[in-house]
């Protein structure tokens, strides 16, 4: 089922306590809990949607980053649909294509793939530049020490990297929920969603930490729990976004 958000004007962006990474963990996991079944099957899709993807020669690899925002969107869809309806079925999954935010989610994306390629760019300039050229000329010269520099500089260009996709990951994550219920412009959605985590970076990291946890428990054995715990995070995910933007359900659905 479809859920008709209207575009509305930016909500306040709140900073909650660090104890909210819990509640959206614990608030999806009740969400999950109201209909386990489709909840699974919807997984399921998603995990063959993107392995299909995966395995396409190089055109797979070019669509991956904008299928996987499309399913995303899916997603949260569907979980809207449970915490609005207490109801799911699979096809909510495919509500993201009639949704009149699908070329925002697609530009979202688009948007994002530009500036790890800007970081990846960074990244090599330095590797190149610092590291590779040290490197050569310590191998030239038969110079451990100017070999061990270049590694240095290797390191350095991995340090860089990681700190531009911090900023570039909190600027896709709440971009998506953010275009897809209160129509913002890409562009904005994306500032928005990093002035978010900036201002809860306490409750993100939190939330961070126990997913990761909850996601890598779920790979054992054969990564079966993935099936739980995927949406339990896709719903978690909605209510990280509630919360902090302060829109309206609660955080905690009803029973």
């Amino acid at each position: 089922m479809n859920i008709d958000d209207k575009a509305q004007a930016a909500p306040a962006i709140r900073s909650v306590a660090a104890g909210r990474g819990l509640d959206w963990i614990t608030g999806g996991w009740a969400l999950f809990l109201r209909a386990p079944g489709p909840w699974i099957v919807l997984t399921l899709l998603v995990f063959v949607i993107s392995m299909i993807c995966t395995v396409v020669p190089v055109l797979g690899n070019l669509l991956s980053p904008f299928v996987s925002a499309v399913l995303s969107g899916g997603a949260l869809l569907a979980a809207r649909n449970v915490q609005s309806t207490g109801t799911l079925q699979v096809a909510d999954l495919f509500a993201i294509f009639p949704h009149p935010a699908l070329k925002s989610v697609l530009i979202v994306a688009g948007i994002y793939v530009g500036l790890i390629l800007v970081a990846a760019m960074v990244f090599a300039g330095i590797t190149i530049g610092v590291g590779g050229m040290a490197m050569l000329a310590g191998a030239m010269a038969g110079d451990a020490s100017a070999t061990a520099g270049g590694l240095l500089g290797v390191a350095f260009a991995a340090l860089v990297f990681l700190a531009l996709m911090a900023p570039i990951t909190a600027m896709y994550w709440f971009a998506i929920p953010a275009v897809l219920f209160q129509g913002a412009e890409p562009w904005s959605a994306m500032k928005q969603s990093l002035s978010a985590c900036l201002a809860n970076l306490v409750s993100m990291l939190v939330y961070g930490v126990l997913g990761l946890i909850a996601f890598s428990i779920a790979m054992i054995p054969f990564m079966l729990g993935l099936l739980i715990v995927v949406p339990v995070l896709f719903a978690s995910w909605l209510l990280s976004y509630q919360d902090i933007f302060g829109v309206e359900p609660p955080i905690t659905p009803t029973a």
